[in-house]
């Protein structure tokens, strides 16, 4: 009755107290019985609180919420099963209980869809239990957890096409272990073009890790895309992904940055300018933020070979990269906001807009992530003097995706549109509203 009545309070104060609605919401839910939360289920459906008492359940971080909640929108209330997924992996609690029935639950269902957002929360809570002791962290990373490498071998053995492994990258962005650092690395400068199509949430999935961590086998793939020499044609979107990379190797091993600057010395004038624009501002960032990165840059920019080639910055381009603290707080920590832009010929590729606690001490943890890809588009926005359809590595049909994130949990990426027809279905239907991820 209880709950019922906070329910009842909370729809009347609804959206005016939404934060404050939530936390009554999880306290009440954590007293309620398992009988109490299904009628209010099914009592609450079709209100306005119903989404943040979706919210409330899987914040709860119970057995009994998170069964309840399972139960509920798997039969009662089926079109709350995705944003009730969402909340769980948020969860205030870390249950292996819970974890390991969404695994069964991620196997058992057969449904490709759901599985996606099932798996999505089953990596994000293995990542906070992996990160939550040292010993568990140290399990985590070097296979001695048996229930996350079941998880891995799960999502990597079921996968026998592209878009399956595409998938799986992205899952495994929630669950950033060094161990698949070689899984994703195979996916790198392919001479097969199936494989060729995963590289791009594989380039994504490697800018998670320390630099410090990569090989020289995976450093040459990473040279070899930036400098366009790979088997396979690279697109711009993917050599400014390995830019982002091999930046975060620097300064850690110093032969890399010669091998970037080589290109600039041996190409006067160059072709790929946004690829060079945005190398350009993402050293600049660098070496405002690292001492020890604009010191290393400082030298490499000593020697004759590598002075600063001015045709090179010149350039007529949109890629780049920004950075602006916003908050400072205690003990030389920021809140910063980076934005990441790739574009080609003036037509957006993908966009990285992140919110990061950051520390001298530590590495970044991001607060929320707002990532954008599109695709296919130059073939229509275009005239036929500044498209040539043979240098487009694009797919035809025109694409774009968006995903965010919070508190370094990534949700399923949306698609926007996916075809001609959906994109012209966006546009004339357009009315200047933004367009929710998450509400």
């Amino acid at each position: 009755m209880q709950l019922k009545l906070v329910l009842q309070e909370s729809n009347n104060e609804f959206p005016d107290k939404k934060a404050d609605v939530l936390a009554s919401l999880v306290n009440s839910i954590l007293f309620a019985t398992d009988q109490d939360l299904l009628d209010a289920v099914r009592e609450f459906r079709n209100t306005p609180i119903m989404p943040v008492f979706v919210d409330a359940i899987g914040l709860a971080g119970t057995k009994k919420s998170y069964t309840v909640g399972k139960n509920a929108f798997t039969t009662e209330a089926p079109e709350f099963l995705e944003r009730f997924l969402q909340a769980l992996a948020q969860t205030t609690k870390i249950d292996t209980v819970i974890i390991n029935d969404l695994k069964a639950w991620m196997k058992s269902i057969n449904d490709e869809y759901y599985e996606k957002y099932i798996a999505f929360t089953a990596a994000n809570l293995y990542r906070r239990y992996c990160e939550s002791t040292r010993n568990r962290k140290y399990e985590c990373e070097n296979g001695k957890n048996e229930d996350v490498n079941e998880f891995m071998e799960y999502i990597i053995t079921r996968c026998k096409d592209s878009n399956c492994q595409i998938n799986a990258m992205q899952i495994f962005e929630n669950l950033p272990l060094l161990r698949l650092l070689p899984y994703a690395g195979q996916f790198l400068c392919s001479t097969d073009n199936d494989t060729n199509l995963v590289q791009k949430e594989a380039l994504r999935f490697l800018q998670l890790f320390d630099g410090k961590h990569f090989d020289w086998k995976t450093i040459i793939k990473l040279l070899r895309i930036f400098h366009n020499t790979c088997p396979l044609r690279q697109t711009v979107a993917d050599q400014i992904l390995a830019i982002e990379i091999l930046l975060n190797i620097l300064p850690n091993i110093e032969l890399v940055g010669t091998y970037l600057l080589r290109q600039e010395s041996e190409e006067l004038f160059p072709t790929e300018q946004e690829k060079w624009a945005y190398f350009y501002s993402g050293i600049a960032q660098r070496r405002q933020t690292s001492p020890d990165f604009n010191l290393y840059w400082t030298k490499m920019r000593s020697f004759r070979v590598f002075q600063p080639n001015y045709a090179h910055r010149s350039l007529k381009t949109t890629s780049e990269t920004a950075a602006i603290n916003i908050a400072e707080l205690s003990g030389n920590n920021n809140i910063t906001v980076w934005v990441k832009t790739a574009s080609d010929k003036g037509i957006l590729l993908w966009n990285d807009f992140s919110i990061l606690f950051t520390s001298k001490k530590q590495l970044s943890f991001p607060i929320m992530q707002i990532f954008v890809e599109m695709k296919g588009l130059k073939s229509y926005l275009l005239d036929s003097e500044s498209y040539d359809n043979d240098e487009d590595m694009d797919s035809e049909n025109p694409l774009a995706v968006a995903q965010i994130g919070f508190l370094n949990n990534r949700d399923v990426p949306m698609t926007i549109f996916d075809g001609y027809s959906e994109l012209i279905n966006v546009v004339w239907n357009a009315d200047g509203q933004p367009m929710h991820l998450y509400d």
